[in-house]
C-alpha cells in the first residue's frame, strides 16, 4: 500500500499532465489544415485562403456561428473535393481547373432549422467592384458601409438603404478573383458593415422576403474563381456565368440625344406642352433620336391618354413624326386601384396574388404601395397576363403611332412579402421577376429601355441609371455618374443610358449653369445622351438678369443673342462631338461587346490591371481601349489632376500634345466649356 501510495504521489504530476492534455484535445480541436490545389482550409478555425503566384489573393472566415466544439467529421466525397460535417451544418469545397482560371465552389447546408450558413471574405488588401447600383455609389466598393440585408433589387428613392435596381450576385477583386453566388441561395449580403472590412454572405429564409415554398433548410453556395488578373477574371466570369448581348440596341439612340419630358415638366404635360417642346428643340437647332413622353399622360396609372390634356394624341404623334421625332412612352407594371386597367386585370386574375388552385386560393390581388400610389402589379410569370399586357401596349402603338416604351419599375421588392404568382419564380429567387420584366420589355424592340435588370446580360437593350439628383455629390449626384457606369459595365450591361443631363430637378432643386455644363460634358462621352432640362433656359435666365441689371430696353436683343452663344451653343457643340466622334467609337465597341462580352465603358485598370492608381480612380473612364475621359466633377474647379495609365502614350484631344503614361498631370487646366480627353497613340 505504501509503495502504491508512493507511486501515486510520485506520479501525480504526470497523471495531471496527461489529464490536462486529454482535456485540451477534447475541448480544443487540433489545428488541421487541408490543401486542395491552391486553396487551404483550416477545419478548426474554418479559415479559407487562396494563393496565386505565391501570394494569398483572398482569405475568408467560413461557417460563422458554428461552435468550435466538437470538431468536424470528415466525410467521403469525390475527387477534388473536401467534405466536412458539424452538428449544425455540412460543407463541401470543390476545386475545378479550367482553361483560364481555377474555381472553388463552397456549398453549405444547414442541418437544423435554426442555423443560417454565413461566410465572410476579407476585402483587404484587394479593391472590389460589382454587386449593385446604389444610392451612395462608390468605386471601388470597399468604400461602402452596408449592413446585412436581403439581396433583392429595390427602389433607392423609396429607401436609400436598399440595393438598387440593377444588380447581380457577382463581385470582382483586383487580385484577379471573381465571386458569384448561386441562384438557389436565399441571399443576404453585407459589405464593410461598421467598417469590418468584410464581404459577407448569409443564407436565411426567416424574417426575409424569400418564401421557401418547398420548406427546405437554407443552403449557401458560391464560387470563387482565380484568374491571371482583374481583367482576365472579369472576362472569365462574364463568359462562364453571365453571357453576352445577342445584338445591339437602336443605333440612333446611341448617335443622337433622347429628349424626355420628365425633368423639365415632371407630370405637368399636355399635348400643347409636348408640341411646343418639340418646336423648341428644333428651333434651337438640336438633333434627336426620339421624344419621350414620360409620366403624366394618363388619367389614372394603368389607363389610356387623359383626354382633357391630350385631346388628340394620334394627331400629336403624327405632328411629332412629321418633324422627324420618333415617340416613346413611359410605362410600368402597376395598375392603381382607381384605374380601368385594375378593374379589367382584376377580373382576368392577372395580378400578383390572384391565383387559385393547389395550396393557394388567392381571391384578392396583393396590394402594394409604389411611388405613384396604391395598386397591384402584373404577374409576369403568367403567360396569359403577359400576353394581355403586351396586347395592351401594342394597342397603344397601333392607335397612336408610339414607337416603343420606357419601362419603369420592375424591382423585386415591389412584389408583396407574401405574394402568390401563377408559377413559382425560378429557384425561389424574387429577382427573377426583374429578369422576366426586362425580358418582356425587350420584346418591344431595340428602342426599349429598362431601369431594372438581373441576369439580363444577353438582352440587347438599354439599361438606364436610376434617377440622379441635381447636385455634385456622391449621394446620387454628378460624382456617381462614372461609378454607376463602371458598375453597369462590370455587371455585364454595356448599353448604358445615363438618364437626364443635369439630374431630375427633384424638390425644386435644379442644376445651376455650371453643374449642367459639367454634366453635359461627361454624358457626351457615354453611350447615350438624354436631355430634359433644356439648355436654352440658362441663356434666357442670364439674358433676363443682365437686362434687368445693366441693359436699356433697346439693348435687350443684342445681349440676348450674346447670352445664347453660351449654353445652347455649347450643348450643340457637345451633341455634334458625340455624333461625329464618340458615337462611331461606341458603336464599334458595341460590336465588340456582342462578340466578346467586353464592356464599352471601361475602368482604367482594363489597360493596366496591376496598376494601383488605375485600380482605384473613380473620376476617369475609357471608351474601349483607346479614349480616356477625365471630366471636372468639382464645383468651381477649372483644373484637375489627370492620371494616364502606364504602358501607353496619350494625345490630348484638345491640344494635340502627347504624354507618356504612368504619370499624373497635376492641376491640368480644364475651363468650364471644356472636358479633358486623351487618345491612346498605340491603339490598334
Amino acid at each position: 500500500m505504501t509503495k502504491t501510495l508512493y507511486f501515486m504521489a510520485g506520479g501525480v504530476a504526470a497523471v495531471v499532465a496527461i489529464a490536462v492534455r486529454l482535456l485540451a484535445v477534447y475541448l480544443v480541436p487540433q489545428s488541421t489544415t487541408v490543401v486542395i490545389k491552391n486553396a487551404k482550409f483550416s477545419t478548426d478555425t474554418r479559415t479559407f485562403s487562396l494563393q496565386h503566384e505565391g501570394k494569398v489573393t483572398i482569405r475568408g472566415q467560413l461557417g460563422l456561428g458554428l461552435p468550435s466544439h466538437p470538431p468536424p467529421t470528415e466525410l467521403e466525397c469525390g475527387t477534388g473535393e473536401l467534405c466536412y460535417k458539424w452538428p449544425m451544418a455540412t460543407v463541401v469545397i470543390k476545386a475545378e481547373e479550367l482553361e483560364s482560371a481555377e474555381c472553388y465552389t463552397v456549398s453549405w447546408e444547414a442541418l437544423d432549422d435554426i442555423y443560417g450558413p454565413m461566410d465572410c471574405l476579407d476585402l483587404a488588401p484587394a479593391h472590389w467592384y460589382g454587386g449593385a447600383e446604389m444610392y451612395y455609389q462608390g468605386w471601388p466598393i470597399e468604400k461602402w458601409n452596408k449592413s446585412m440585408a436581403f439581396y433583392l433589387s429595390g427602389d433607392m428613392y423609396q429607401s436609400l438603404e436598399e440595393w438598387g435596381s440593377v444588380m447581380e450576385r457577382y463581385w470582382l477583386s483586383s487580385e484577379g478573383v471573381g465571386v458569384t453566388v448561386a441562384e438557389t441561395v436565399p441571399l443576404h449580403v453585407s459589405i464593410n458593415h461598421m467598417d469590418d472590412g468584410k464581404l459577407c454572405f448569409k443564407a436565411a429564409y426567416k424574417d426575409s422576403p424569400y418564401q421557401n415554398i418547398n420548406k427546405v433548410r437554407p443552403k449557401l453556395e458560391y464560387t470563387i474563381c482565380q484568374a491571371r488578373d482583374v481583367k482576365a477574371a472579369q472576362q472569365f466570369m462574364m463568359n462562364r456565368f453571365y453571357g453576352k448581348p445577342r445584338g445591339k440596341p437602336d443605333e440612333r439612340m446611341i448617335r443622337s440625344p433622347i429628349w424626355s419630358t420628365w425633368a423639365q415638366f415632371h407630370t405637368n404635360i399636355t399635348q400643347d406642352v409636348i408640341l411646343q417642346f418639340a418646336d423648341d428643340i428644333q428651333s434651337y437647332g438640336f438633333s434627336n433620336s426620339q421624344l419621350e413622353i414620360d409620366d403624366g399622360w394618363s388619367v389614372h396609372y394603368g389607363d389610356d391618354f387623359d383626354e382633357r390634356r391630350f385631346p388628340n394624341p394620334r394627331q400629336m404623334v403624327d405632328v411629332l413624326k412629321n418633324k422627324g421625332f420618333r415617340v416613346t412612352l413611359w410605362t410600368h407594371p402597376f395598375a392603381n386601384l382607381d384605374s380601368d386597367m385594375f378593374r379589367e386585370i382584376f377580373e382576368k386574375r392577372y395580378l400578383a396574388g390572384m391565383v387559385s388552385g393547389g395550396c393557394h386560393t388567392g381571391l384578392a390581388p396583393a396590394v402594394i404601395r409604389w411611388w405613384n400610389g396604391i395598386g397591384s402589379i402584373v404577374d409576369m410569370t403568367n403567360p396569359a397576363a403577359t400576353a394581355w399586357f403586351k396586347e395592351r401596349l401594342r394597342k397603344l402603338q397601333q392607335d397612336y403611332g408610339i414607337d416603343s416604351f420606357k419601362f419603369d419599375g420592375g424591382e423585386a421588392l415591389y412584389l408583396p412579402v407574401n405574394f402568390v404568382l401563377a408559377q413559382p419564380l425560378a429557384m425561389d429567387n424574387k429577382n427573377t421577376y426583374t429578369t422576366l420584366y426586362a425580358d418582356f420589355a425587350a420584346e418591344f424592340g431595340p428602342m426599349a429601355e429598362v431601369r431594372a435588370a438581373y441576369k439580363n446580360q444577353e438582352v440587347p437593350m438599354f439599361v438606364r441609371m436610376m434617377d440622379k439628383d441635381s447636385h455634385w455629390g456622391y449621394d446620387r449626384g454628378l460624382k456617381t455618374l462614372i461609378p454607376t457606369a463602371l458598375t453597369f459595365s462590370i455587371l455585364g450591361y454595356p448599353f448604358i443610358l445615363p438618364d437626364m443631363i443635369g439630374g431630375n430637378g427633384y424638390d425644386g432643386v435644379y442644376p445651376d449653369r455650371e453643374l449642367f455644363i459639367r454634366w453635359l460634358e461627361v454624358t457626351a462621352f457615354l453611350p447615350c445622351m438624354q436631355f430634359s432640362i433644356v439648355p436654352w433656359q440658362y441663356d434666357q435666365e442670364e439674358s433676363q438678369l443682365l437686362c434687368v441689371q445693366r441693359c436699356a430696353v433697346e439693348e435687350r436683343h443684342s445681349l440676348a443673342s450674346t447670352a445664347a452663344t453660351n449654353v445652347v451653343d455649347l450643348a450643340r457643340r457637345y451633341v455634334e462631338l458625340h455624333e461625329t466622334i464618340v458615337a462611331p467609337l461606341i458603336l464599334r465597341y458595341a460590336d465588340e461587346a456582342v462578340a466578346t462580352g467586353d464592356p464599352i465603358i471601361r475602368p482604367l485598370w482594363w489597360l493596366a490591371p496591376r496598376d494601383e492608381t488605375s485600380l482605384t480612380i473613380d473620376s476617369e473612364f475609357l471608351i474601349g481601349d483607346e479614349l480616356l475621359v477625365a471630366p471636372v466633377l468639382d464645383q468651381g474647379a477649372t483644373a484637375r489632376d489627370v492620371y494616364l495609365p502606364p504602358g501607353h502614350r496619350w494625345r490630348d484631344g484638345r491640344t494635340g500634345r502627347v504624354y507618356r503614361g504612368g504619370q499624373t498631370l497635376r492641376e491640368y487646366r480644364v475651363p468650364l466649356a471644356e472636358i479633358a480627353y486623351f487618345i491612346r497613340q498605340d491603339a490598334a
